[in-house]
């Protein structure tokens, strides 16, 4: 199996392979074609593998329930890495709010500095106009 291939495609090519094979009398039956499969899959399916391999009888193993049980891990790590998508857009989201919010911060500190330089500067102007005017 290569990666990025799907499931069903790789089943499809495998059967129609060992139909051919069959077809010219020299299949050996199922089990050969399931056991073939097993070997060939891609390392992310590694754990499933050895998961069937343990619990499951590979010689009585159909190749229809090889297939079920490969689609089901397919799909539910398709759908992880659909989650996992979705986190990252939203992580990148707060980040790009955080962010804004930073400059906001300083855009309001800048103001504010000024603001305090601009009124400490009037204070200092009326005392001493007082005192004059005293």
């Amino acid at each position: 199996m290569k990666a990025g291939e799907l499931v069903n495609e790789y089943f499809a090519w495998t059967l129609i392979i060992a139909n051919k094979i069959k077809a010219n009398g020299e299949g050996k039956g199922d089990v050969a074609v399931v056991e073939k499969i097993l070997r060939s899959m891609t390392p992310k399916f590694d754990y499933v593998m050895c998961s069937i391999e343990e619990s499951k009888d590979t010689d009585t193993l159909t190749i229809d329930e090889l297939q079920s049980s490969l689609l089901v891990h397919e799909q539910q790590s398709i759908m992880c890495d659909l989650e996992l998508g979705d986190r990252e857009e939203e992580i990148v989201v707060v980040d790009d709010n955080e962010e804004g919010s930073e400059s906001d911060l300083e855009a309001d500190i800048e103001v504010e500095e000024e603001n305090f330089s601009s009124d400490s500067l009037t204070e200092e102007n009326s005392p001493s106009s007082n005192e004059g005017r005293q």
